[in-house]
């Protein structure tokens, strides 16, 4: 079934909606580890057993659920299962399942978290001017027109 035909499904279940929508056999089977990651997490914040029923979710739990998220994997994790559980907010607004209001609120609350560093940011440190020479040094001894290019 087509992801417009999903939608036109009176059942439409935002998690299936979501999974279809994504590009490749790859990317489902993250996001399905993702999902089944967040719905465990999710039963034991709540104390719940069964399915997890996103389309209940409300912002408080959300954001609790990004914090428990943080507590527990690293920030690319995280914001790998962010990713995901707000693409199955924005399935379950565009199913009709969410109010708009709620589905925004959730996905704020779910935002990405920032990248963990260690140690300074190699970004911020300036080139010195003997590292300068070398690189242009090595690059001087590379034939063909990618070393001048580089």
């Amino acid at each position: 079934m087509s992801l417009p035909d999903l939608l036109q499904h009176p059942s439409a279940d935002p998690v299936s909606l979501y999974l279809t929508s994504l590009p490749s056999p790859a990317s489902r089977r993250s996001m399905t580890a993702s999902l089944q990651a967040l719905s465990g997490l999710a039963r034991d914040l709540s104390g719940q057993t069964g399915r997890v029923d996103w389309t209940a979710l409300d912002p408080a739990t959300a954001t609790a659920l990004r914090a428990a998220c943080r507590s527990r994997w690293a920030p690319a994790t995280t914001n790998r299962h962010m990713a995901c559980l707000r693409g199955v907010v924005k399935a379950a607004w565009l199913a009709g399942a969410m109010d708009r209001d709620v589905a925004e609120a959730c996905r704020a609350g779910l935002a990405n978290v920032p990248a963990a560093h260690r140690g300074p940011d190699p970004s911020a440190r300036l080139v010195t001017d003997t590292e300068l020479a070398r690189i242009f040094d090595l690059l001087a001894t590379e034939p063909g027109p990618r070393a001048r290019r580089d």
